[in-house]
C-alpha cells in the first residue's frame, strides 16, 4: 500500500480539528442547529487554510445519518463515501478544468435530480475564479434559485476575479492565515501521534516557512522526517529548508545597530557559503525589522510577533536604547533594498551594498525635539540672545573659528549690545599707491608681511583689535594725491626689500601656523623680487636654463627655508623632471641661505644627483641671484641622526595638521556648538574637505 502523506491522513474531520478558523466553523455549527443553512457560500483564503476541508465537514454534517448534525460520525456508509471521496450527491469539481459553458450546462442539467444516498445534493467547485465569464453567467439563474436538496460551496483563493453578480448570490466566508503558534501546537501533537520528537525552535522554524497554511507545514513536517527520523533538531530543519539561523539576523541586526561594517559583510559571507537563497534572506531581515518595530512600540507584543518568548526577550534587550525613529528608518530602508536585491542578477552584491548603507545611516533625534529645539533658538534670537549676549553668536570683535589654522572671521550676526568704536583700518602696502600717507618710518619686509590680511575661505578677514598683532599700527589718515610735486615715502635700500604685492593664488602653498615674516601667510600676500633684478653671472648661464621659466626666490622675504627648497626643487622639474623627482623624495634639507644650500641624500640618490651638481648650481644661482656653494651629504637610508625631512615628508606633515585644524576648528565652530546646546545633538563625525 502507497504511503499516505501527513496533510492527507490528519486532514480535519470535523469541525473541531480545523486550526485557526473558529469564526468560520462557528458559523456553519449554529447555521445547522438552527437550520439556517444557504444554499450558496464562497469560502475564500490562501492556500492550505482549510477551504475544502471545511466544505467536506458540511458535507458530512448534512449526509450523516445522524444528521443534519454538527459532529457527524464518520463512520456511516455517507460520511465514509464523503471522506474517501467516492459520494454520488457530493461533487468536487476543478474550476481550473471545468470553465466552459459545456461543464455549466451538465451542471444544471444534474441539480434537477434528488440525491442518490444522502439528503443534499452538494457541489463543490475548487478555483471557481478559474470559470469563463460565459460559465459563470450560465450559473446565475441555477444559483439564485436551486432546487432546495442542492448546495454550492465555492472556493477560490482570489475573490476579486469572481463577477460581483456572483457574489451577490452568495454568503462569503473569510478564512484567515493561521497563527504561527497554532500551527506550532498542531504540527506538534501530529509529531507526537507520529512518534516523532521536535525540537521547540525546529517547530517554529517549520511554522514560519508555512507562512499560515496548515497544508504547508504538514507537507514540510513530513519531509524533515523523512531526512531527520524520530528525532528532529533546530539545525537539521534549517539545513533541510535552507533557512538562515535566526542568530544571524539578531547578529547582523547588533552590526547594523553598531554601524560594523566588517561584522555585517562577514555573516554575509557565511551566509553565502552555506549556500542560503540571499533574495529570501533579505525578505527575512525586513520581516525581523518589522518584528523589532513592534517589540519596541507595544507594550504586549505577543499577539502582533509570532515568536517565542524566549527570543521576543532577547530582541527587545537588544533595541533597548534605541529611538523607534532610528528602527523606522533602517526598515524603509532594508524594505527598498530588498526589491534591489530581488531584481539584481548579483544578489550577494546588492546584499552588502544595502547593509553598508545601513551601517553608515546614524542615530538622528525625533522631528518633536528638533522642532522644540529650533523653537528655543527662536526665542533667544528674538530676546536678544539669552544669557551670552548674543543668541549663541560671537559678539562684536571676537574672533570666529573658522577652518584655516590660525585665522580668524568676523562675526556675521550683528551685535545686540552698544555698538564699539571700530578701530581704524589697517593698510597693508602695496605697489599700487595711488593715495599719499603722512611720513611714516620703514618698516622691513618682515612686518608688513605679519601685517598682511589672511584669506578664509576666499573672503579676507582680519582682527578687530590690530593690538593683537605685533609690527601693526593703525593707518594714518589718507587724502588723495593732488599736488603734482607729491611723493612716495622712500623705499628700503637693500635691493631686495620688495614690496608685496596682490597675489591671485586662493590658498597659501605653505600656511604655516606661526608665520615667521612677510612670505607667504594664508595665501594673501605673497613677495615677488622686484622688476628688473639681474642674476649674477649671467653671461656665464647656459641657454638650457631659460631665466623667464624660472621663479624667483627671495631669500629676505621671510618665508621659511624648506619654502625655499620647494621652490627650487619645482625649478629643477622645468629642467630635468627625474632630477626634481629624485630630490622631491629623497633629499633632506640641513641648511639653505644665502651662502651655502646644504642636502643630504641617501647612498642610491647620490649617486644619481652628484653628476647633475653643475646643473643645480647653475639652476640656484637663476633662482636665488646670488653665487651659492652646495653641498651633497651621503647619509645611511635610516641614520637615527639624520635632521631634516623631505619635500614630500613635509608636505605630507602640512596636510595632515591642516586637515586637524580644519576639523578642531569645525568642533569649536559656534554654530555647532549651539547645535549641541540648543538641539541636543551630538558629534559623531568631522568630514575635513
Amino acid at each position: 500500500m502507497s504511503y499516505l502523506v501527513l496533510a492527507r491522513k490528519w486532514r480535519p474531520r470535523v469541525f473541531d480539528d480545523v486550526v485557526g478558523q473558529e469564526h468560520v466553523t462557528r458559523t456553519l455549527q449554529n447555521a445547522i442547529k438552527q437550520d439556517r443553512v444557504a444554499h450558496a457560500m464562497l469560502f475564500t483564503g490562501s492556500r492550505g487554510v482549510g477551504k475544502t476541508s471545511c466544505a467536506r465537514i458540511l458535507a458530512k454534517a448534512l449526509n450523516c445519518e445522524s444528521g443534519p448534525t454538527t459532529e457527524p460520525c464518520g463512520t456511516c456508509p455517507a460520511c465514509v463515501e464523503i471522506t474517501g471521496g467516492t459520494s454520488t450527491d457530493v461533487f468536487e469539481i476543478d474550476g481550473a478544468s471545468n470553465n466552459s459553458v459545456e461543464q455549466i450546462r451538465e451542471i444544471r442539467e444534474s441539480v434537477k435530480f434528488v440525491p442518490a444516498r444522502g439528503k443534499r445534493k452538494m457541489y463543490i467547485i475548487d478555483e471557481v475564479h478559474m470559470l469563463t465569464t460565459a460559465a459563470f453567467n450560465a450559473l446565475l439563474k441555477t444559483l439564485e434559485e436551486p432546487p432546495a436538496h442542492v448546495l454550492f460551496v465555492f472556493a477560490t483563493t482570489e475573490p476579486h476575479k469572481i463577477p460581483e453578480t456572483i457574489l451577490s448570490r452568495c454568503q462569503r466566508f473569510d478564512f484567515k492565515r493561521i497563527p504561527e503558534k497554532k500551527i506550532v501546537d498542531a504540527i506538534g501533537r501530529i509529531a507526537s501521534k507520529e512518534g516523532v520528537e521536535v525540537e521547540g525552535a525546529a517547530l517554529h522554524h517549520i511554522a514560519r516557512e508555512a507562512e499560515g497554511g496548515m497544508r504547508d507545514s504538514l507537507s514540510l513536517l513530513d519531509q524533515v522526517i523523512a531526512f531527520c527520523g524520530t528525532r528532529i533538531s533546530e539545525a537539521q530543519v534549517r539545513e533541510v529548508l535552507g533557512i538562515a539561523d535566526r542568530r544571524i539576523l539578531s547578529d547582523l541586526t547588533a552590526a547594523l545597530l553598531e554601524g560594523n561594517s566588517q561584522r555585517a559583510l562577514l555573516l554575509v559571507e557565511d551566509l553565502f557559503h552555506f549556500g542560503i537563497d540571499l533574495q529570501k534572506f533579505a525578505g527575512e531581515l525586513v520581516k525581523h525589522l518589522r518584528d523589532l518595530i513592534v517589540i519596541k512600540v507595544c507594550a504586549e507584543p505577543g499577539r502582533l510577533v509570532d515568536l517565542p518568548d524566549a527570543e521576543v526577550e532577547q530582541m527587545a534587550d537588544l533595541i533597548r536604547d534605541q529611538p523607534p525613529a532610528r528602527l523606522h528608518r533602517l526598515f524603509s530602508a532594508m524594505m527598498q533594498g530588498a526589491d534591489e536585491i530581488g531584481r539584481s542578477p548579483f544578489p550577494k552584491l546588492a546584499l552588502e551594498m544595502v547593509l553598508l548603507r545601513l551601517c553608515e545611516q546614524g542615530s538622528t533625534l525625533p522631528l518633536g525635539d528638533v522642532l522644540q529645539g529650533l523653537a528655543r533658538l527662536e526665542a533667544r534670537l528674538a530676546g536678544g540672545g539669552g544669557d551670552d549676549g548674543g543668541g549663541g553668536f560671537p559678539t562684536a570683535g571676537g574672533p570666529v573659528a573658522s577652518g584655516f589654522p590660525g585665522s580668524t572671521k568676523a562675526p556675521t550676526a550683528p551685535p545686540t549690545g552698544p555698538r564699539a568704536e571700530a578701530p581704524p583700518p589697517l593698510v597693508p602696502r602695496t605697489t599700487e599707491a595711488p593715495l599719499a600717507t603722512a611720513a611714516a618710518p620703514a618698516r622691513p619686509l618682515s612686518t608688513l608681511g605679519a601685517a598682511a590680511a589672511l584669506l578664509v575661505d576666499g573672503n579676507a578677514a582680519v582682527d578687530a583689535a590690530p593690538a593683537q598683532r605685533p609690527g601693526l599700527e593703525p593707518a594714518p589718515a589718507l587724502r588723495p594725491v593732488t599736488e603734482p610735486d607729491a611723493e612716495p615715502p622712500p623705499a628700503p635700500e637693500s635691493a631686495f626689500s620688495a614690496p608685496p604685492v596682490r597675489s591671485d593664488v586662493p590658498a597659501c602653498v605653505d600656511p604655516e601656523q606661526s608665520p615667521s615674516g612677510a612670505g607667504c601667510v594664508g595665501g594673501a600676500y605673497t613677495s615677488v623680487p622686484p622688476p628688473g633684478l639681474r642674476f649674477e653671472d649671467e653671461a656665464s648661464a647656459s641657454t638650457s636654463v631659460p631665466s623667464e621659466d624660472a621663479t624667483p626666490i627671495d631669500l629676505f622675504d621671510g618665508a621659511p627655508p624648506a619654502h625655499h627648497f620647494e621652490t627650487w626643487v619645482a625649478n629643477i622639474r622645468k629642467v630635468d623632471s627625474f632630477l626634481g623627482a629624485e630630490l622631491e623624495l629623497g633629499a633632506r634639507l640641513l641648511a639653505f641661505d644665502d651662502e651655502k644650500v646644504v642636502l643630504a641624500l641617501p647612498e642610491n640618490t647620490h649617486g644619481e644627483v652628484v653628476p647633475a651638481t653643475p646643473l643645480l648650481e647653475q639652476i640656484l644661482r637663476r633662482s636665488t641671484g646670488r653665487s651659492q656653494r652646495l653641498e651633497l651629504l651621503r647619509c645611511a637610508e635610516r641614520d637615527e641622526n639624520l635632521t631634516g625631512e623631505t619635500i614630500y615628508a613635509r608636505r605630507q606633515r602640512l596636510q595632515s595638521e591642516h586637515r586637524e585644524a580644519r576639523i578642531q576648528a569645525a568642533r569649536r565652530d559656534p554654530a555647532v556648538l549651539m547645535a549641541v546646546d540648543v538641539l541636543g545633538a551630538s558629534i559623531e563625525r568631522v568630514v575635513a574637505r
